[in-house]
């Protein structure tokens, strides 16, 4: 919880900052960086957690991530607080500014289906990580290693095309509009579902990774 509430004034700040630090020239590439990044360590930091929880308990892990929140502590103290703020105000206060979004969102039906939806999406989000942690160690009994596998999968599966967060950042740097995109990734999406159907008829497919891992 604490986590996610100090991420939710983090991130935003990162992505106002940014075009601060970096030129026009160079934003687009900014943005597919920093989310590149992001969505690699998504995916190799649980791979990395499960195997220290599992070879050393949960203090290493809890002393390693803290280790990596220290170093990014000390990044973000080089950055000179000039760099992260506007040269004049461009809100009226947090509340003012909060109440105004509101309003704006209430005006637009297309803003209002957006913020239901993706308030569901986090609320089911939240339910599925607790319930994967039980996935993970009971149905799979693969252990703290397969469960780091497991958010390891979730994160690969963020970034890489075509249906990840790279697909549009591709489509942005090369100013490629994403319907002309989509019909060209449209085949591995039909052998996606393909794969999905296949899960869903024949289930113990999915334990045949973590058998071959030893994970289970």
């Amino acid at each position: 919880v604490v986590a996610g509430i100090g991420n939710a004034f983090f991130r935003p700040a990162v992505l106002a900052g940014l075009p601060n630090l970096v030129g026009e020239r160079h934003l687009a590439g900014a943005n597919a960086l920093l989310q590149l990044v992001e969505w690699v360590t998504t995916a190799a930091g649980p791979l990395a957690g499960g195997a220290i929880v599992a070879a050393s308990g949960p203090n290493l892990a809890y002393w390693v991530n803290a280790g990596t929140f220290l170093f990014s502590a000390l990044l973000v103290l080089r950055i000179p607080a000039r760099l992260l703020q506007s040269e004049r105000p461009v809100g009226r206060g947090h509340w003012h500014d909060l109440a105004e979004g509101l309003r704006v969102v209430r005006a637009s039906q297309a803003l209002c289906a957006v913020l239901i939806v993706w308030s569901m999406v986090m609320f089911a989000g939240g339910v599925v990580n607790v319930a994967e942690v039980f996935l993970a160690k009971k149905s799979y009994d693969a252990g703290d290693f397969g469960f780091g596998v497991l958010w390891a999968a979730t994160g690969i599966g963020l970034f890489l095309p075509p249906i990840g967060v790279g697909f549009f950042i591709a489509c942005g740097i090369a100013n490629i509009p994403g319907d002309r995109a989509t019909g060209a990734m449209m085949p591995y999406v039909y052998m996606m579902c393909v794969g999905l159907l296949i899960v869903i008829l024949v289930p113990w497919v999915t334990l045949v990774v973590p058998r071959l891992l030893r994970l289970g």
